[in-house]
């Protein structure tokens, strides 16, 4: 049976744009704790199987969509760290109004890792994957590093592995950490 007189474990963010190693180091993070839980916002907004509004050319009002898999995400992080389990969120947060979103809504302490390898690296990963998304959404680096600039803790992980780029969140922890 699940108690509910855990303490909360807070939660942790990794973005970073879509081919930069979110989901990768998200479940990596989320597999090594004790109890941790990695919440891909993908796989949240896949759970919409009918009348999917959302697509990369769509204006902006019509992303209710992706705000409602946010909402459910921040709810499924509240209830795992309720219950002693970390929540990993793997999300592409580009703007402070998400990011904001997100702090309002998820467990506390939250924590924020931005991966930000070059955007060469990311084009090169992604031509050896099945799902090909760097180049569609590669514009998303700008807005990001301008609207998070100096929030949570980034990291080029341009040339580090899972390992050490695990090593690296481990030794800035502290910087991760959002007021």
């Amino acid at each position: 049976m699940i108690e509910d007189t855990k303490a909360s474990v807070g939660a942790v963010i990794v973005t970073g744009i879509p081919g930069a190693g979110k989901s990768t180091i998200a479940r990596a993070l989320a597999g090594r704790q004790q109890f941790g839980a990695h919440l891909d916002i993908d796989a949240i907004y896949d759970l919409i199987v009918g009348g999917i509004v959302f697509r990369s050319d769509s204006p902006a009002e019509d992303w209710w969509q992706l705000e409602l898999a946010r909402a459910h995400v921040a709810t499924l992080a509240t209830s795992f760290a309720q219950h002693g389990v970390l929540p990993v969120v793997d999300d592409v947060i580009a703007d402070r109004g998400v990011l904001d979103g997100y702090v309002r809504r998820l467990p506390h302490p939250v924590r924020l890792i931005v991966l930000a390898p070059h955007l060469e690296v990311v084009l090169q990963r992604d031509a050896t994957r099945s799902k090909h998304v760097a180049e569609r959404w590669a514009y998303l680096a700008e807005p990001m590093s301008r609207e998070l600039a100096g929030v949570g803790l980034w990291l080029d992980t341009s040339t580090l592995d899972v390992r050490a780029t695990l090593a690296m969140i481990d030794s800035g922890r502290n910087n991760a950490l959002l007021p």
